[in-house]
């Protein structure tokens, strides 16, 4: 029951807010967001974009949830037959924070589409900063902690759409 009722006060509050944006004409990031994504479903106005870019970058992709990767993919045109011109970074391990909904999954399948399509998937596991015993006991500690659970036990098929390997770093820097 406090569920309930917990659930009803948060879409009260969501319809006032609602409410209050349009009485105010105003749009906030979803809005925006939601509005691109149907604008560049049409052709017309997803080829006149497509048109206006030669080349997309997308810097720190792992905080990307599903519908920006939509509006990534719309503008960079791979669907319409436009391949090479999507440039991506990011580090999958970083989507645990979630911002903005970013979701692995969605970095995961964009990783396999590019390869898919013959790009690149390219691992920046090369370490400028740190020197080469810290990183060895860092991705021996890594290892163990990303193979495992959160009760310990092993990982399985089920959660492979989650998961991120662990992928060990190397030390450029060799002494301390």
């Amino acid at each position: 029951q406090v569920v309930e009722a917990l659930l009803a006060l948060a879409q009260e509050a969501l319809r006032r807010y609602d409410n209050a944006k349009r009485a105010e004409a105003q749009l906030d990031f979803d809005d925006l967001e939601g509005m691109a994504q149907q604008l560049l479903r049409g052709p017309a106005i997803r080829a006149h974009w497509q048109d206006q870019l030669r080349a997309l970058l997308v810097d720190e992709f792992q905080d990307t949830n599903e519908r920006q990767r939509q509006i990534v993919d719309a503008l960079a045109g791979a669907a319409d037959g436009l391949n090479g011109r999507l440039f991506v970074v990011g580090d999958a391990k970083q989507s645990i924070y979630r911002f903005r909904g970013a979701d692995v999954s969605v970095f995961n399948s964009l990783t396999r589409a590019i390869v898919a399509r013959g790009g690149l998937s390219l691992s920046l596991d090369t370490t400028y900063r740190e020197d080469d015993v810290l990183v060895r006991a860092l991705n021996e500690m890594m290892g163990a902690l990303m193979n495992e659970t959160a009760d310990g036990g092993r990982r399985t098929a089920k959660d492979a759409q989650w998961r991120v390997e662990f992928a060990p770093l190397r030390a450029h820097r060799m002494e301390p």
